[in-house]
């Protein structure tokens, strides 16, 4: 009778606490809006680059952390198991079909070196390409949300040469 009286104590523990484990954070129902329009052909990347996933220590679905209520964490995925960079890039091309581009999505491998991520989105010969690269992506997530980010967008046109490019830390 007593075992039951604790499973019942820490079963309720738990349920008051919250549970961190199985959380998911959806990215590829984002479309934001950009003040740009066009009608040109666009290849869009998304490059992950974060260490802990080129070194296979997270897998590549790993968006951040949510602890439990001791402060233990449990990893956060994407929902639908696809990686976090083709979530990334299928938004960018969501965002930018609704402004009127044809989005060309291209798969950038995290074992590719910089420049085959750039070969493959030139190998789209699409008129203007867009990388994101993606050096740090990642929530931590108790009491409070951290959100440590470092990323570079990047667009090209047809000959591979930058156009513009922004980094943001």
């Amino acid at each position: 009778m007593k075992k039951l009286a604790v499973l019942v104590q820490l079963a309720g523990v738990l349920l008051l606490s919250g549970c961190a484990i199985g959380n998911r954070y959806a990215y590829q129902t984002v479309v934001a809006s950009p003040q740009v329009s066009g009608t040109t052909a666009v290849s869009i990347a998304t490059y992950d680059q974060r260490e802990y996933v080129r070194s296979g220590t997270k897998d590549p679905q790993f968006v951040g952390l949510q602890r439990g209520g001791f402060g233990n964490p449990f990893d956060l995925k994407t929902p639908n198991g696809a990686p976090l960079s083709v979530e990334m890039r299928d938004s960018l091309a969501k965002t930018l079909k609704s402004r009127g581009a044809t989005p060309v999505p291209v798969a950038v491998a995290v074992a590719d070196v910089p420049y085959q991520a750039s070969a493959k989105l030139q190998a789209a010969m699409a008129r203007r390409s867009v990388l994101l690269t993606l050096r740090e992506w990642k929530t931590d997530t108790q009491m409070r949300t951290d959100f440590s980010y470092d990323a570079t967008l990047a667009v090209f046109d047809e000959g591979g040469h930058v156009l513009a490019s922004h980094s943001l830390k």
